[in-house]
């Protein structure tokens, strides 16, 4: 008597990871998050609540919190989840668009696979069928995941503007880098390494020390600096030691 075939253990294809939600759905649960509850750190439930999600277990909400982390939105230690700094300044400015822009553009190209469809597409995006295409043969994605991703990517480009050549990471000179206490930043001597950097503040002079030299930092990273900087002046003044 013949046996059939030996039963095979080939696992099931998967997709490269893509996001699961957009940049947009992802930036609105963390706001959701904030308005519910007012605070940054949450339990896991917290978040998947606010998601829409009825638990913490099933497959929906892992791949959700799995985009949440993935972005830059969250990060998870000693049993919370903390929103990241990024997400606290966009949910805390809801009237600076163009750095809530840029943090949303920053956010989306954390996954390598939108990083490549849109160097493969440096003019935007093609028609559905051709990127569907584009996901299956040259990036290995499964029909199902293709369609998907498909759908996915094209409203992140949407929400991002990620083709808008007015926010395509392009950044200014840090001497043209200016915030709205007058801070200006220099250079000053070239910083080793990225050593000791030094900065105006309505007159005064400050040294600090950045792991990164000014003429290497984005635009977003620029912007936040100056935004630290005032700060830390004008609590400096309040408390009597600034000049």
């Amino acid at each position: 008597m013949t046996s059939g075939p030996k039963p095979t253990n080939q696992k099931k294809p998967r997709s490269p990871n893509f996001p699961y939600l957009t940049v947009e759905r992802a930036l609105g649960i963390a706001e959701k998050v904030y308005s519910a509850e007012k605070r940054f750190a949450v339990p896991l439930a917290t978040v998947c609540s606010n998601a829409g999600f009825d638990g913490t277990k099933s497959g929906s909400a892992m791949r959700a919190v799995s985009a949440l982390k993935k972005y830059g939105i969250f990060e998870e230690k000693d049993g919370a989840f903390h929103m990241t700094p990024a997400a606290k300044a966009y949910i805390m400015t809801p009237n600076d668009p163009e750095l809530r822009l840029r943090t949303a553009q920053e956010m989306a190209k954390r996954y390598e696979e939108v990083v490549q469809a849109l160097d493969h597409f440096p003019e935007g995006l093609p028609d559905d069928e051709a990127l569907k295409r584009y996901f299956v043969l040259e990036r290995e994605f499964t029909d199902g995941g293709a369609s998907e991703f498909t759908g996915i990517i094209k409203e992140l480009v949407s929400f991002a503007k990620l083709y808008d050549g007015e926010h395509n990471g392009a950044k200014p000179s840090p001497e043209n880098s200016e915030g709205q206490l007058g801070t200006k930043l220099s250079p000053a001597a070239p910083p080793r390494g990225g050593s000791t950097n030094v900065f105006s503040v309505g007159g005064a002079t400050v040294e600090l020390r950045s792991s990164i030299p000014l003429d290497e930092m984005t635009q977003l990273q620029l912007e936040r600096l100056i935004k630290f900087i005032e700060v830390h002046a004008e609590i400096a003044k309040e408390d009597g030691r600034g000049h």
